[in-house]
C-alpha cells in the first residue's frame, strides 16, 4: 500500500512538472512573439539610415537600449543643450502656470538622467524669471521670499491666473452695463424718441401711423404698422423665402413643350395649364404681360429635355373662371419662354404663397389657406387647365397648342391617350405597385385603376433592375499571417475635399497583416496609388528582411497597369 502510495504521488509530481513546462513554453512563446512585434516596429519606425546600424541588434531590449543611446546621448554638448534651455525658459502667451512649470521639470529630468543635479532654488529661479509681464508683481514678491518651494509658487501662480480671468470677466460685464445705460440715457435725451403718453387704443389712426413707422409688421412684412393693426391680416401669410426661391437661376416645366416648328405662342388667349412640376409661373409671349423687365438668367428644363433661358419676367392679369363666375387673378414673377405655345400655372410657387391646389378626376381647385375655393379648372386628355376669360371653347389643348409629354406621348384636345400604370410608375421616380397603390388610395387625380397596377406587379424594368443592382460580397478570411509581410493590405481614399499646400489629394494606405503596422502616403493624382504601394512594400522587405506573400486590394484601376503586373510577377506576389 505505501508502494502504490508513493508512485501515485511521483505520477502527480510528474504531471505538475509536465503542466508548469507547458506553461513556461507557453508564456516563452508568447514572450518571444512580443519581442519579435516590438522589434519589426521599431525597426519600421526608423529612418532607412539609422536601419543598417541597428539592424545588428537581435532583440528589441538591446535595440531600445541603442536607440536611446543614438538619440539620447549623455555627451558634454547634450548637457550643454539642456543647461541652455533651462536658463532661458520662457512661459508663450496663453500658456497655463502647470504646463509652464512641467516643462522645467522635464528638463530638470532629462539633466537628472545624465548624472547633473539642479536644485529647485535653481529651477525656481529660472522660472520666475521667464514669467510674462503679467505676472510681474507676482514674481517680485515671491522672489523675495527665501524660503518658497516649487509647489507653493505653482500655486500662487495659479491663483493669480484664476483671478486675472475673473477681472476680465468682470470688466466685459461692467462695458456691456455702461454701453446699455448710455444707449437708454441718450434714448431718453432725445426728445423725438419718447415714449407717448397716450395708448395705441386711444391713438387716432394719423398718430398710430406716425409711432409705428420703423415697425414691421409680423403677418404682410411690411413697415409703418403693427400685425394687429395689419390691413391684410386675413390674406396668408407669405413664407419667409419665398421670393428668394422664385428668383432662382434654375427651373422646371414638366408639362411644356417647345416644337420647333411653331414658335408663335397662343398663350395670348389660351387657358392657363396647371403644372404641379413647374418651378415658376411661364408664358411664351411678354405682350400679354406687364411690368417686363429683365431678370437673372434662368435656365428651365421643359419636358422633352431641352433647356431654354428666360432672361425677362413679368405680371400676368388674368380673368379666370371661379365658383361664382369670373375671377381676377395677379401673378407676380412670370418668366418669359420665347418658343413656349402655353401658360403655365406653377402649383410650388402657389404653395408657398400659402395657396393649395388640389386635383380631383374631372376638375382642379385653388384653395386659400382657410379652404376657401377661389379658382376652379377643368381636365382634358390627362391635363389640367384654369380657364381664362379670353378662351371660349372649353378646351386647353386646343387653345395652348399641342401638349408634348414623353411620358403620355402627343395630344391634342380631349382625344389624348389614356395614362397607364407604369405611366405613373414613372412618374413617381421607379415607386413599386404597393407604394403607388398607398398614394392612389391617399390622393385624388390618378387616373388609373387598382387593377392596372397589379398588372404591372412583377413585370421587369430596366431602369428597377439597374438601380437595385449589388456587388457581390465578399467573403472574410478566416487564415491568419503567422510572420511579418505574409499578407497586406492596401486602399486608396481621395480625393480630399482641400489639398495640401503641397497639392496632395490622395491617401494611399499600406498596412502589415500580422505587426498592423501601417504607412500612408499622400499622392497628387490617384493613378501614382502603385507607385507608392511598390516603394512602401519594397521599403518593408529591405528593413525586416522578410519577402512580400500576398497584396490585397478593392481591385481599383489604380492598382493595374503594366508596371505593376511586371513587378508582382518578378517578386512572387499573389494578388
Amino acid at each position: 500500500m505505501a508502494l502504490a502510495a508513493d508512485d501515485a504521488r511521483a505520477a502527480a509530481r510528474a504531471q505538475d512538472n509536465v503542466a508548469s513546462d507547458q506553461a513556461i513554453a507557453t508564456a516563452v512563446a508568447a514572450q518571444r512573439s512580443r519581442a519579435e512585434k516590438a522589434h519589426v516596429v521599431i525597426m519600421m519606425s526608423v529612418k532607412a539610415h539609422h536601419g543598417t546600424k541597428l539592424r545588428r541588434y537581435t532583440n528589441a531590449r538591446d535595440l531600445w537600449a541603442a536607440l536611446a543611446a543614438e538619440f539620447k546621448p549623455k555627451g558634454l554638448a547634450r548637457a550643454i543643450t539642456l543647461r541652455r534651455q533651462l536658463s532661458t525658459i520662457a512661459m508663450e502667451e496663453g500658456e497655463s502656470p502647470v504646463r509652464y512649470f512641467n516643462r522645467g521639470w522635464e528638463l530638470l529630468g532629462q539633466l537628472g538622467e545624465m548624472g547633473i543635479e539642479i536644485d529647485d532654488h535653481h529651477l525656481l529661479s529660472a522660472l520666475l524669471a521667464g514669467l510674462t509681464p503679467r505676472f510681474e508683481l507676482t514674481a517680485e514678491v515671491m522672489q523675495n521670499n527665501r524660503h518658497l518651494t516649487l509647489r507653493e509658487a505653482l500655486e500662487d501662480l495659479q491663483a493669480a491666473s484664476d483671478r486675472f480671468a475673473l477681472e476680465r470677466a468682470k470688466g466685459k460685464r461692467k462695458s456691456s452695463k455702461a454701453a446699455a445705460s448710455d444707449g437708454v440715457a441718450l434714448a431718453a435725451a432725445t426728445p423725438a424718441e419718447k415714449a407717448p403718453t397716450r395708448t395705441r387704443v386711444k391713438m387716432s389712426a394719423e398718430e398710430r401711423a406716425d409711432r409705428f413707422k420703423n415697425h414691421t409688421c409680423y403677418k404682410c412684412q411690411e413697415k409703418g404698422h403693427l400685425k394687429r393693426d395689419c390691413r391684410n391680416k386675413y390674406k396668408p401669410r407669405q413664407p419667409k423665402g419665398a421670393v428668394e426661391e422664385e428668383l432662382g437661376s434654375a427651373g422646371l416645366a414638366m408639362m411644356a413643350s417647345a416644337p420647333p416648328l411653331r414658335v408663335n405662342g397662343g398663350c395670348t388667349t389660351g387657358d392657363c395649364i396647371v403644372d404641379s412640376g413647374a418651378s415658376h409661373h411661364m408664358c411664351g409671349d411678354a405682350n400679354i404681360l406687364t411690368n417686363v423687365r429683365e431678370t437673372y438668367p434662368v435656365s428651365v428644363t421643359i419636358a422633352d429635355r431641352t433647356v431654354k433661358r428666360a432672361v425677362a419676367r413679368g405680371t400676368a392679369v388674368l380673368s379666370v373662371q371661379g365658383p361664382r363666375g369670373a375671377t381676377p387673378l395677379t401673378l407676380h414673377d412670370v418668366l418669359v419662354l420665347s418658343g413656349m405655345e402655353m401658360s403655365l400655372f406653377s402649383e410650388q410657387t402657389a404653395a408657398r404663397r400659402g395657396f393649395r391646389t388640389v386635383f380631383k378626376a374631372d376638375s382642379v381647385l385653388v384653395e386659400n389657406a382657410a379652404g376657401k375655393v377661389l379658382m376652379t379648372g377643368y381636365a382634358t386628355g390627362g391635363v389640367y387647365a384654369l380657364k381664362t376669360g379670353g378662351n371660349g371653347d372649353g378646351h386647353a389643348a386646343a387653345a395652348v397648342g399641342t401638349v408634348t409629354d414623353p411620358v403620355v406621348g402627343t395630344a391634342k384636345g380631349a382625344a389624348a391617350a389614356p395614362v397607364g400604370a407604369y405611366v405613373w410608375h414613372q412618374r413617381f421616380s421607379r415607386a413599386g405597385v404597393d407604394s403607388l397603390l398607398r398614394t392612389f388610395g391617399a390622393v385624388d387625380g390618378m387616373d388609373l385603376s387598382r387593377s392596372s397596377l397589379e398588372e404591372i406587379r412583377g413585370e421587369p424594368c430596366d431602369a428597377c433592375i439597374a438601380g437595385k443592382m449589388v456587388r457581390a460580397p465578399c467573403s472574410a478570411s478566416t487564415v491568419l499571417p503567422t510572420r511579418v509581410l505574409e499578407v497586406c493590405h492596401s486602399d486608396t481614399a481621395g480625393p480630399m475635399a482641400v489639398p495640401t499646400p503641397e497639392g496632395y489629394r490622395y491617401l494611399v494606405n499600406v498596412i502589415d497583416g500580422y505587426s498592423r503596422y501601417k504607412a500612408v502616403v499622400p499622392i497628387k493624382e490617384k493613378g501614382h496609388a502603385k507607385m507608392a504601394l511598390m516603394r512602401v512594400v519594397n521599403a518593408w522587405e529591405t528593413k525586416t528582411e522578410q519577402r512580400v506573400g500576398i497584396i490585397r486590394t478593392d481591385d481599383g484601376k489604380e492598382y493595374t497597369g503594366q508596371e505593376i503586373d511586371s513587378w508582382v510577377a518578378a517578386k512572387g506576389i499573389e494578388r
